[in-house]
């Protein structure tokens, strides 16, 4: 008699927790068709100085960490070589 009445303790606590569970938590759409548009400007390098020179340095650090890439791989490969044009 008992165990009968812990059962129906058990299933009034799981309905409970599935009723309280399904108010809180409700499955949402998944809108596919929305984009997300960006405005891009084009800047152009005679624009000012302050950017043509904050361009050439980003160029600048960019191809530095190309390199540094490259050299790691080549070092972690056990492949370094170099190409000597002369």
């Amino acid at each position: 008699m008992l165990a009968l009445i812990m059962r129906i303790k058990r299933l009034i606590f799981l309905l409970f927790v599935l009723v309280a569970l399904n108010s809180f938590y409700q499955p949402i759409q998944i809108n596919s068709l929305r984009y997300k548009h960006t405005i891009v400007r084009q800047i152009d390098l005679d624009e000012d100085e302050l950017t043509k020179e904050l361009l050439n340095k980003n160029r600048k650090l960019l191809f530095n960490e190309f390199i540094s890439l490259n050299i790691q791989k080549m070092i972690i490969d056990r492949f370094v070589e170099t190409n000597d044009s002369s």
